[in-house]
């Protein structure tokens, strides 16, 4: 399939040609995804193969070849669980607003994968070969783009979830009643909404839609879900935690 053109996309592969230290670079998540709804928000998942993946942390100069940096978040490189391996990475808003999600790998990460014949649930879920310089990445499994895949509940499951998000309804109450707005918040924010409303509403998707849907595919369809006929929208608050909006109620 002919990918569409990408200034972004472009720009890497020539940047990676020109460095002897970059072995591979290998685009994940939503971008490498066949379909996946993709727009002028659209982050850049990026792994960079590299020499040394702890001076690359250390030594950070190299980002400025993507332009100005407006802020960044680093990972301690440390063992990875799926890979095996020490690995680093960094989250870079840049100033244009780009914003690139850079995985630093050692060549023995992809290594080990095509020794064990299995990619890890980060590259099944999709990847896509932007430069390799040495062929280390062509013997590596297709992905199945299976991996994060959602399943719809079991009756069981749905009847705990649905139980869990009514227990907390008269607990908010009596903590507004007394003036107790701090426990009222948490209880809606975190154990209502965050732990029993969310999946509720994905499991709604998943079974209209009949089978497994990927996580960004089911939360975007359920907001469209709620905002159509509730008039709730969702937004993700500065803690991670979903939060709800009420539209003319």
């Amino acid at each position: 399939m002919t990918q569409p053109h990408d200034t972004v996309i472009e720009y890497l592969q020539h940047w990676a040609a020109e460095r002897d230290d970059v072995h591979a670079v290998i685009l994940t998540s939503t971008r490498a995804v066949p379909g996946a709804r993709v727009d002028a928000l659209s982050d850049y998942d990026i792994i960079l193969v590299v020499n040394d993946v702890r001076n690359w942390a250390e030594d950070r100069s190299w980002v400025k070849a993507f332009g100005e940096e407006l802020v960044s978040w680093w990972d301690p490189v440390g063992p990875s669980d799926d890979l095996g391996v020490a690995t680093g990475g960094s989250i870079v808003y840049f100033a244009d607003g780009l914003k690139i999600d850079f995985s630093l790998w050692p060549s023995a990460a992809i290594t080990g994968m095509v020794e064990r014949r299995a990619l890890i649930p980060e590259l099944d879920a999709g990847y896509r070969v932007l430069h390799d310089r040495d062929g280390i990445t062509a013997p590596l499994p297709s992905p199945s783009f299976a991996a994060y895949r959602l399943e719809p509940p079991d009756s069981a499951t749905w009847t705990d979830t649905v139980t869990g998000f009514l227990v907390g309804a008269p607990y908010v109450a009596k903590s507004l009643v007394r003036g107790d707005l701090l426990p009222a918040r948490w209880c809606l924010d975190v154990d209502m909404i965050h732990t029993y409303l969310v999946p509720m509403l994905r499991g709604t998707s998943e079974r209209n839609r009949g089978g497994p849907v990927s996580p960004a595919t089911s939360a975007r369809a359920s907001s469209a879900r709620c905002q159509r006929t509730h008039g709730l929208r969702w937004s993700h608050s500065g803690t991670g935690h979903m939060r709800k909006r009420c539209a003319g109620r």
